[in-house]
């Protein structure tokens, strides 16, 4: 009489991790591609509510630490997001917001160069460096750029640069 309720017990057992198996399989090969569309969408979420943090007062109730509301703008990449991409976000956020240039190092306004100007600097590229590998390449891009290039930078691509520098 145990085996056999021992059987239909593993029986029982074997058919639920069956359900169990087959469901995964569906989630995963039938349902993968969306759920990582899903995954790949960005969403746009605009919150103008003022969070209140806590104040602090001294014995006197005299206010020692208040609150200051500031809006603030956060932006989230994907992995797949091109460089390209963070520079057109970089540009209408200019257009939206005042950033003041900050203090770039000369080689994030060679990057920023390279980016807005990418078919002379690949005019640059003699074709053999064209035929090096991406990184090596890239690396020659930026030894070709000039100080007079980036001397013609406008204040207005510093201020796209510092944005697209706090994206990158």
């Amino acid at each position: 009489m145990i085996p056999l309720r021992l059987n239909i017990l593993f029986f029982v057992i074997f058919i639920l991790f069956s359900v169990l198996i087959l469901r995964l399989g569906i989630v995963q090969i039938v349902q993968g591609d969306t759920y990582k569309r899903q995954l790949e969408e960005t969403d746009n979420v605009t919150v103008s509510k003022n969070v209140p943090r806590g104040v602090i007062f001294d014995r006197n109730y005299n206010l020692l630490v208040g609150n200051t509301a500031v809006k603030t703008i956060t932006y989230t990449r994907s992995e797949k997001t091109k460089t390209s991409e963070i520079l057109q976000v970089a540009k209408k956020l200019d257009k939206m917001i005042k950033v003041e240039p900050e203090k770039l190092t000369e080689r994030d306004l060679q990057d920023y160069w390279i980016l807005t100007h990418e078919k002379e600097s690949l005019k640059r590229l003699s074709a053999k460096e064209q035929n090096l590998d991406s990184s090596a390449m890239y690396k020659k891009q930026v030894e070709d750029v000039t100080k007079k290039d980036l001397a013609d930078l406008s204040v207005d691509d510093k201020r796209i640069a510092t944005i697209y520098k706090k994206n990158d």
